[in-house]
């Protein structure tokens, strides 16, 4: 079998991209395929291989993207959505963290919007992440990954900085339904 590779293997990040209300979003942390799926009512452009370029006129895109396809097979990024909103999933630990450091916050019902800086450092996991550099089967030519964590996140910086993205955070809950609930009520305000 022949192989196409990625002209963008470092710009693939361990994250899901989906359409909420018609607003392209890049979700990161715990939980998020699930209650994306929901609260985008099934509107997914990518799970977990979220590749991300931006134009001359700083404008974030994502798509789904692998480091490789099957020879023939168009290039993904024909299918970019513009991105707007960053949303990171806490888990319950991060949850009641931000509430400990925050009480005036009382409860946290709701999504948080957060500093771009404040989203980067959060979300560390998502950028830094890449699969296993032993694949047992790795075509000759397959471009190699930067796998230094420092230099994925400055690449992501890069990517990203200054693209008029919103951050927020979205609590804890016990459920991936009700996670989902409190997006779609935040995007139905008109974030």
């Amino acid at each position: 079998m022949k192989f196409t590779f990625s002209e963008r293997p470092n710009n693939i990040f361990y994250g899901d991209i989906c359409k909420i209300n018609e607003k392209g979003c890049l979700i990161f942390g715990f939980g998020k395929s699930k209650a994306a799926q929901i609260a985008s009512f099934d509107n997914m452009i990518a799970y977990d291989m979220a590749c991300l370029t931006r134009d001359d006129e700083g404008t974030l895109y994502g798509h789904f993207e692998t480091e490789i396809r099957a020879k023939g097979i168009e290039d993904p990024i024909k299918e970019r959505i513009e991105i707007k909103y960053f949303l990171r999933m806490l888990d319950q630990e991060e949850t009641i963290k931000l509430l400990a450091i925050n009480p005036h916050l009382k409860k946290l019902d709701r999504l948080i919007e957060i500093p771009y800086e404040n989203f980067i450092e959060v979300s560390q996991f998502n950028i830094t992440f890449t699969a296993p550099a032993d694949i047992p089967f790795k075509p000759v030519g397959l471009p190699e990954i930067e796998r230094n964590p420092k230099k994925r996140i400055e690449h992501f910086i890069k990517l990203s900085k200054d693209s008029n993205v919103r951050a927020f955070v979205v609590p804890w809950r016990e459920t991936v339904e009700d996670k989902a609930e409190m997006i779609k009520a935040a995007f139905s305000k008109q974030l």
